[in-house]
C-alpha cells in the first residue's frame, strides 16, 4: 500500500519524533515507523501483517526482511 497523498501525516510524526530517534533500539525505531505509516491509513484500515513489511539495514547489518512474528509485536 503506498502512501502518497496522506504521506504528510506520517512525515510529520517523524519530524516531531526526530529528536529521539539516536537514542532509540531497532524494536523502538521500527514502532516509530509503523507508528507513522499507521497515520497515513484511512480510520477504517488496520496495520496488521498482511499489509505491511518491514526491510531492517544498516553499515553493519545486512538488509533482511522481518518475518511475521517479528512484525507482529509491535503492532
Amino acid at each position: 500500500m503506498a502512501i502518497g497523498a496522506r504521506s504528510q501525516s506520517a512525515r510529520t510524526y517523524l519530524e516531531k519524533h526526530l529528536s529521539t530517534f539516536m537514542d532509540c533500539d531497532l524494536q523502538e525505531l521500527v514502532a516509530h515507523g509503523l507508528r507513522a505509516l499507521r497515520d497515513t491509513l484511512p480510520n477504517e484500515v488496520d496495520l496488521n501483517t498482511k499489509n505491511v513489511s518491514i526491510a531492517i539495514v544498516g553499515p553493519k547489518t545486512p538488509l533482511r526482511i522481518a518475518d511475521e512474528e517479528e512484525l507482529a509485536r509491535p503492532l
